[in-house]
């Protein structure tokens, strides 16, 4: 897995997607939202998106 690699590419499908949601919330707090591998498919950008909804969430 690659910072280029796009979560399609790497055989993204709705069970492995809860399950990346499950862990992301767990570890970084924050829930990505369905629409989001779609905005930002390549891993680099997608942990980017993720930061930033991160640092702007005040709770």
């Amino acid at each position: 897995m690659a910072p280029g690699d796009t979560v399609f590419a790497l055989g993204g499908r709705f069970p492995s997607a809860m399950r990346v949601a499950t862990r992301v919330r767990g570890r970084l707090g924050v829930q990505p939202k369905l629409g989001d591998a779609f905005r930002a498919p390549e891993l680099s950008a997608f942990a980017a998106l993720l930061g930033a909804r991160r640092t702007s969430d005040p709770t």
